[in-house]
């Protein structure tokens, strides 16, 4: 069996494949399986902001009635009637799917726009579009469409559902026959159904102490330390939201600043059905880890022996093994073999990566599989976070005590740490807490919270569960911004929380609790499929009643591999469901499930037996309860043995790997610092440099050294240390000096590790090195190795990549993209690898002669950037009839090779093109020239910066060498319009290249008094187009640094052309560092640029934006005497206050006349403005000029600010005019009286003049009325 078929057949295990389809037997459209499938495969959510999508969610209006009036096989006409117009209006752009009963979807990409034109659409095509039934009869049919878009709405696909079905809420309450998108949705018509949400999905309640436990046990998982967490408690107490919060720490730690350890999560249930099966815990593990690893376990899969394979057999039947390994003779041998291979297979499976389990239902769980877990924690060799639920003590029957869990928890000899957490019941406080979180501004009856702690004695499911029922009642109803409960009797209340979920129950038509009966007699987490094959239903119809269950809080369905999984939505809904059976009809049910189940078994799509014996049990089929009670028994006792398990070898998961020998142990540091000095120089040199191919050289040396003794080379970065073979090294040898810059290099590429097998060709080894150079941090998504490993062919390389982002850059500089991979296959030729060029083949094969070689130097061509030829080994010149050909089919030529990904080709084109062209004549370098812009503009716009890559260092060396004024003319202008053109897909580095390679000419030729600088000032000075100017403004804002520093090299680039950039963005940004840098970018631009920013200034512009022109004018140009003086008469106080402090930071004297004529201003506001900025200047014999304004001012706020300048210059000379300011009745007293706020500031002044008659003046002011003047008469005055 190949590996695909043998993952894929383990992931049908408790499933009905036959029942596993993606096509609506009724409609023959998709199905809501592949709307799920399609979201977990096909869609990258991680790159919504390039490729968005939107959902349109729809139900045929007043279905029902349809049903009850026509019938149903009208209905069934109606809803094929609608899928036909979904499937024409959808197009090939977007996919029509039935999601349930008379509920459509249409799965679209786009925005909100887009999606709203196409519901239009789709909703005018129901109106002119009837349904006509047999006879004749004309029935109109209408749709509600409710629509949501990613990334604005949600970020997943369970989300993107829930915001359109919300929309879909308000398009049925507004009148129906409408559209509503989420974005557009009233609140206090959706806030309801938002809650009703809320309360299903089982809003936590108020558990904040507890949860701090969990978190810090997540904290010491991150650094690496295992730990066992068990939350009890009753029924009802929350435990398996509780469980979900915690998934949703683990996943959401990384959000912040505190970066989690990279960790598997893996959440499942203990299961009674299972009856303590041995492994069958661990079995849903390893299916689990199965799904999440990007190999599907495959590479793990691989190491194990066909003994282990076999041993692995007896729980999952689909890995056969030889019969006879099976079943060994010696029982204790078999059962030790097999949990070594289970052992064995979780570490293969985790590879060093940590793992978080969250397990509903400890209490179920097997002895087995808690002894494997317990030697993990154990070890703590692979960090184990185990956050399990259980029943609390007591709460389960005395023959149950003696479980697994209840025996693990005893053993005092344990060395596994548990940390206890019980859910208590709720105070009232608690719910008062809850209430004030789920309804804003909630107007209730007194006491309210007193009551429901009594009523529902603290359960948080009754407490949400009575919410519920209130808020369909509209008894509990918006008003407004506030919620509303209206007054109640605690008689009035379900006097349980069994008695408000049969309430519930009996609200289901007979079909539904006929459906739900059948779902309770299966147990906790049926597979979709199963129920539907047991129930010997359509799907459809099973579908419709679990949406419908999961909307009155009693189910909820999760989607798993191809078929969705079904839980109560706690163990008391599951108890009320399964005793609310009659006793008869309960033993037939079970031996009904039981029956459909054993031809599952005998299919092998059940791993054991223990499910038929516990439907038989519960049957009145004691034949074959008794059967297979047997074969559960007989089983069980050949798998595990409890006994034994104590002397089982205790082996962590360094004895899963092969070490390597002393002498190759001690050479991998050698290994790893020619890998690093290998992709540096990459990074650095083009590939045919030797700084390049010789540490390349020495790299693979390196490795196949290493290989040459040993099977495999594995080096893994697993807590801040390094493994190699399973081997801890970070302290043994020069391991110390290359641990450290090797982990940061692995973070940087987002990896844990690699691998790397004997039998590694040279060839992958270039291609693994190519794509370490070449790959960007931002290209790496959530599978981008093992994407990368497939598409290079890197068969005997394992790239063990993090689940997130990478966490640091190597190194500082920008990382070039790797060129075009495809290549022509082994033994094509150009004649048939560019047939669309036009060329014919002789031609073609004289042309691309270079481009031909042994096909590994093909590839490694393929993935190298062009360095500039050297003559020596270029091949020979063209002749005239090779140069002709090449020019008039170049520009075909050219987007043909790019299409076919030959990006190194194209290069080599180029190199011939323009190889002597120095020699050829004026006449002929301008045909080169005009082809190649041709060709430029030829190219797809997506396939441009490819060609730029290719084309620079030839077009920079071309415009160096060009004497021609009009041929250097049409090369400047080709290289900014190249430049121009790669921005947009943030190619920053070649258009800086381009762009300072003219400035560089430009200089050179300005120097020499050169004619031909004319040219090139006039291809540098033209303004930025406004797209550009967008892009970069929008590089400008944002708050990445890179993006900023990238965006002001490039516009300090472009020369003049950039100043009306620079000057919109010092106007419009904020930010006064951006606007500072811009500012500098200005400065050595010149008379001209700051010319223009004089301009500007004086300009009718907002005040907002000439606060910010000056406030970094002086970086700018240092004469602003006539902006300045309209700006300090500008009548916007920001304005006049920018002003004052430019010619504060501008300290010129020629400044000083203009101030002083504002200080004499009439208007006392202006006046005082520029007195203070006076002040801060000091210019000469200002004192006088100071106590002259004071004495004819009559305004008291332009005396207190000539008294605080005066302060400030603490001229010895205003002792005495300030004196008298501040002198009491009777004492140096003249006429003109001063208010209280003058004197106060005049003697403030006073305090700063360093004069001994000061003291004395002060002192007298003991007994002053004014409280100010009493207190500066008691404080020192400092010497």
């Amino acid at each position: 069996m190949q590996y695909e078929e043998l993952i894929t057949s383990i992931q049908q295990l408790g499933k009905d494949p036959a029942r596993l389809i993606f096509e609506d037997e009724l409609t023959a459209i998709p199905n809501r399986r592949f709307l799920l499938n399609y979201f977990e495969h096909q869609v990258r959510w991680d790159a919504l902001d390039v490729a968005p999508i939107s959902l349109l969610m729809m139900d045929v209006d007043y279905f029902k009635k349809i049903n009850d009036t026509h019938g149903h096989d009208a209905g069934d006409q109606a809803l094929a009637h609608v899928a036909r117009l979904l499937k024409d209006v959808s197009g090939e752009q977007s996919i029509p799917v039935r999601y349930a009963g008379d509920e459509f979807i249409i799965l679209t990409g786009g925005l909100k726009d887009e999606a709203l034109i196409l519901a239009e659409t789709l909703l005018e095509r129901i109106h002119a579009e009837p349904l006509r039934l047999a006879g004749g009869v004309e029935l109109p049919l209408t749709l509600s469409i409710g629509v949501a878009t990613a990334p604005d709405n949600a970020k997943n696909g369970k989300e993107l559902v829930r915001q359109a079905d919300t929309a879909l809420y308000q398009a049925k309450r507004a009148g129906r026959d409408r559209i509503a998108h989420v974005s557009d949705t009233q609140p206090d018509v959706v806030s309801d159904k938002l809650v009703l949400q809320q309360l299903v999905g089982g809003a936590i309640c108020t558990r904040q102490e507890e949860l701090d436990q969990v978190q810090n046990a997540i904290q010491q998982f991150d650094q690496g330390k295992g730990r066992f967490i068990l939350v009890d408690g009753v029924a009802g107490m929350g435990k398996t939201t509780f469980l979900e919060t915690v998934r949703r720490l683990l996943q959401g730690r990384g959000e912040g600043q505190g970066q989690g350890i990279d960790a598997y999560v893996v959440r499942t249930i203990g299961l009674l059905q299972e009856d303590y099966r041995p492994y069958y815990l661990m079995t849903s593990i390893l299916i689990a880890l199965l799904g999440q690893r990007d190999d599907k376990g495959e590479a793990a899969y691989r190491r194990l022996t066909k003994v282990e394979v076999s041993f692995l057999g007896a729980l999952l039947p689909q890995m056969e093994g030889p019969k006879e390994l099976r079943l060994a003779p010696d029982q204790a041998m078999r059962r030790e073999g097999i949990f070594s291979a289970v052992s064995k297979f979780l570490y293969l499976l985790l590879d060093y990566r940590p793992l978080a389990l969250l397990i509903d239902d400890l209490h179920y769980a097997d002895e087995a599989s808690l002894t494997v877990l317990k030697r993990l924690l154990a070890h703590n060799e692979v960090p184990l976070l185990l956050c399990g639920t259980a029943m609390a003590p007591g709460e389960s029957s005395s023959a149950e005590q003696e479980t697994p869990l209840a025996k693990l928890l005893a053993d005092r000899s344990s060395e596994v740490p548990i940390v206890r957490i019980s859910l208590k019941p709720l105070t009232a406080d608690n719910i008062a807490a809850h209430l004030r979180e789920i309804f804003p501004k909630l107007a209730a009856p007194p006491d309210t919270e007193i009551k429901l702690a009594r009523v529902t004695q603290g359960s948080p499911q009754f407490l949400n569960e009575l919410l519920r029922k209130w808020v369909v009642e509209r008894k509990l109803r918006p008003v407004g911004e506030q919620w509303v409960l209206d007054p109640f009797e605690e008689r009035d209340l379900p006097p349980s929380l069994e008695e408000l979920l049969q309430q519930k129950i009996d609200t289901l038509d007979a079909e539904g609790r006929n459906l739900l009966a059948q779902t309770s007699v299966l147990g906790e987490n049926v597979s979709l499929s199963v129920l539907t094959g047991s129930a010997d239903a359509t799907e459809i119809k099973v579908q419709d009643f679990v949406d419908h269950a999961s909307a009155l809080g009693l189910l909820s369905a999760d989607y798993q591999v191809n078929d969705e999984k079904i839980r109560f939505a706690g163990k008391t809904v599951l108890d009320v469901a399964y005793k609310a059976i009659g006793e008869a009809t309960r033993k037939a049910l079970h031996e009904k499930v039981g029956n459909y189940q054993e031809t599952l078994f005998k299919k092998r799509l059940l791993p054991s037996a223990a499910p038929l014996a516990h439907h038989f049990t519960r049957s009145t089929n004691s034949q074959k309860a008794a059967a297979y009670a047997r074969v559960v028994a007989t089983d069980n006792t050949l798998l595990f043995n409890v006994q034994e398990a104590g002397a089982y070898k205790s082996e962590g998961p360094t004895s899963t790997e092969t070490p390597l020998d002393p002498a190759s142990l001690s050479f991998v540091p050698t290994v790893v610092r020619s890998l690093q000095t290998a992709v540096r120089n990459r990074r650095l040199y083009a590939a045919d440099n030797k700084n390049v191919v010789n540490p390349r050289q020495e790299f693979i040396k390196n490795v196949q050294q290493v290989l040459a003794k040993n099977e495999r080379l594995d080096i893994v970065e697993t807590r801040r240390s390094l493994l190699v073979n399973g081997q801890r090294v970070n302290d043994v040898g020069e391991y110390e000096f290359v641990a450290k810059p090797f982990r940061a290099f692995l973070d940087a590429a987002a990896l844990r590790g690699l691998t790397v097998l004997q039998g590694v060709t040279d060839d992958e080894l270039n291609r693994l090195l190519e794509g370490f150079a070449q790959t960007k941090p931002e290209q790496i998504d959530e599978h981008y190795w093992s994407r990368f490993a497939a598409d290079h062919g890197l068969a005997h390389i394992a790239l063990k990549q993090t689940a997130g982002l990478p966490k640091a850059v190597v190194e500082s500089e920008a990382i070039e993209p790797m060129a075009g991979e495809a290549t022509p296959p082994v033994g094509e030729t150009e004649e048939t690898a560019v047939p669309a060029a036009g060329v014919p083949a002789e031609q073609a094969e004289a042309l691309t002669q270079p481009i031909v070689m042994a096909p590994v130097a093909v590839v490694q061509r393929s993935a190298q950037s062009l360095a500039p030829v050297r003559a020596e080994t270029a091949a020979e010149e063209m002749t005239a009839t090779s140069l002709d050909a090449l020019l008039s089919s170049f520009s075909d030529l050219a987007t043909d090779v790019l299409l076919r990904g030959g990006g190194a080709q194209l290069g080599t084109l180029l190199t011939r093109l323009f190889q002597g062209i120095r020699t050829q004549d004026e006449a002929t370098r301008g045909r080169v020239v005009e082809a190649v812009k041709a060709a430029f503009l030829n190219v797809p716009v997506g396939f441009q910066q490819e060609f730029v890559r290719q084309a620079i260092d030839q077009i920079l060396q071309a415009l160096e060498e060009e004497q021609n004024p009009k041929t250097g003319g049409e090369l400047a202008r080709l290289a900014r319009q190249m430049a121009c053109a790669v921005v947009p897909f943030a190619e920053y580095r070649p258009a800086c290249r381009l762009l300072m390679g003219l400035k560089a000419k430009l200089a050179r030729l300005e120097q020499a008094h050169d004619p031909r600088a004319d040219v090139l000032v006039e291809v540098l000075e033209r303004p930025l187009e406004p797209a550009m100017q967008r892009l970069l403004m929008d590089d400008l804002k944002s708050a990445d640094p890179t993006r900023q520093e990238q965006a002001f090299q490039l516009l300090g680039s472009f020369g003049l052309g950039a100043v009306p950039t620079l000057i919109e963005v010092i106007k419009h940004e904020a930010d006064l560092r951006v606007r500072q840098l811009a500012a500098n970018l200005l400065a050595p631009l010149g008379a001209r640029a700051a010319k223009a920013y004089k301009k500007e200034l004086v300009l009718e512009i907002t005040p907002e934006e000439r606060v910010r022109m000056l406030e970094v004018g002086e970086t700018v140009t240092r004469a602003l005497r006539t902006e300045l003086a309209f700006a300090l008469g500008d009548a916007n106080p920001g304005v006049r206050e920018a002003a004052y402090g430019l010619a504060v930071r501008l300290n010129d004297a020629r400044l000083t006349p203009l101030l002083v004529d504002y200080a004499a201003h009439k208007d006392p506001v202006m006046a005082a403005g520029a007195i203070k900025c006076l002040g801060k200047l000091k210019p000469p014999k200002f004192t006088n000029l100071l106590l002259g304004i004071m004495k004819s001012a009559k305004d008291p706020a332009l005396q207190v600010a000539c008294c605080q300048t005066l302060g400030q210059v603490a001229d010895p000379a205003a002792f005495e005019p300030l004196a008298r300011i501040v002198a009491p009745k009777g004492f140096l007293r003249l006429h003109k009286r001063w208010s209280a706020d003058v004197r106060a500031a005049a003697a403030h002044a006073l305090a700063q003049i360093p004069d001994p008659r000061v003291a004395k003046v002060l002192a007298r002011l003991a007994k002053d009325a004014d409280p100010r003047l009493r207190q500066l008469a008691r404080t020192p005055i400092k010497k």
